[in-house]
């Protein structure tokens, strides 16, 4: 198994997917996902988790194959690929994504406008258009939508720790 150094997130992809494929591997640690991007192309690793924005030009080159995508759908620019869904694996999904966010004491009209120009933020062309260049899409939702979320994403992810014996460090 191979991911960045520091992206424990990837190493939570990875050892999720591992265990629901039944699937025994050696972890490698690499400084990033560029750094396992450029070992994946050049026959240094056989495989690796890593984000699109890492591995989409690789892929397009012919560098690197992508085997499935971790989303609920398929990216756009690499319509030939299947979901970890679509290739046999439903109970697979995982997104590495970001978020804004201010203190619990931020007045509600604040909070409003700010919700506002995020939202306005994601509809931009320019928005799109950078995400799409790198794989990756702007969601537009509610600060109570997103919270659901990373609680969802927090059980989630703890209940892998668990499951494979991950040992915080």
């Amino acid at each position: 198994m191979n991911s960045g150094h520091g992206a424990t997130s990837y190493l939570m992809f990875a050892s999720q997917f591992y265990n629901l494929a039944g699937i025994k591997v050696n972890h490698v640690p690499y400084k990033g996902a560029s750094d396992l991007a450029a070992a994946l192309a050049s026959n240094v690793v056989d495989a690796g988790f890593i984000d699109p924005g890492s591995g989409l030009a690789l892929a397009q080159a012919g560098r690197i194959h992508v085997l499935a995508v971790a989303g609920e759908k398929r990216l756009p620019q690499l319509p030939g690929v299947p979901t970890f869904q679509e290739a046999g694996y439903p109970d697979f999904t995982a997104y590495n994504w970001a978020a804004a966010a201010v203190s619990a004491k931020t007045p509600a009209p604040v909070v409003a406008r700010l919700e506002a120009w995020f939202s306005a933020i994601a509809r931009a062309d320019a928005t799109r258009s950078f995400f799409a260049a790198t794989g990756n899409e702007a969601v537009q939702t509610t600060g109570a939508e997103l919270r659901r979320f990373q609680l969802a994403e927090i059980q989630r992810w703890t209940d892998t720790a668990r499951l494979v014996n991950l040992v915080q460090e």
